[in-house]
């Protein structure tokens, strides 16, 4: 029996990218053998969303057939240091709901976020798919744990395009942007590359 997350962002009251959640949600279920998918629309026609602000919506939900919805007034991370880390994640391309390992990383990391890379080639964050602006481009990691909907999302639209990133190319890099369901590319949060520590980790 596995279970799974999915965040959903609703902004005022209103669910944001519900289709690309549904579609995520059923084909995780669809590859674990699974024929019957809990449908969103029906699930948030019988939840009250907070009507005001930023909200995060947690689904849990497994192959037993198991679904608890939550929500919660959205927090921004504050992030004023990231450290690389070296390391052979485990397989993710699934949003598991244990995410041990990876709490476990960040708070080995001594840092307030972590940046994993793997063979060479950067990978993401601990909670968001990440971006890179290098002066007329913004690029993201073509070799990420996770396909989040608002990286598809923005790849979908040429916001962004993909590439196979090293650390060494940090150096070319002005600033980055943290992006997932609950950190819209509207935000327009970036970041300066000095919060990326040099000193990396190898676990």
């Amino acid at each position: 029996m596995c279970r799974f997350i999915e965040t959903i962002r609703a902004e005022n009251g209103v669910i944001q990218q519900l289709e690309r959640h549904q579609n995520r949600i059923s084909q995780t279920l669809k590859d674990h053998g699974m024929t019957v998918f809990p449908a969103l629309e029906n699930l948030f026609f019988n939840m009250k969303v907070h009507a005001q602000g930023r909200i995060r919506i947690r689904i849990e939900y497994g192959t037993d057939g198991y679904v608890c919805m939550e929500q919660f007034p959205y927090m921004r991370k504050k992030i004023q240091k990231i450290r690389i880390l070296h390391f052979i994640p485990p397989e993710y391309r699934y949003k598991y709901a244990d995410r041990a390992w990876i709490n476990s990383l960040l708070l080995r990391s001594d840092a307030d976020e972590i940046l994993i890379t793997h063979a060479g080639r950067i990978t993401d964050t601990s909670i968001a798919n990440i971006t890179f602006f290098d002066g007329s481009t913004w690029w993201t990691p073509d070799t990420p744990l996770l396909k989040g909907t608002e990286r598809a999302r923005m790849l979908g639209m040429g916001i962004i395009q993909e590439a196979g990133l090293s650390v060494q190319d940090l150096a070319s890099f002005s600033g980055f942007r943290l992006i997932n369901a609950m950190l819209p590319w509207e935000d327009d949060v970036t970041h300066e590359m000095s919060v990326i520590d040099p000193i990396s980790l190898c676990l």
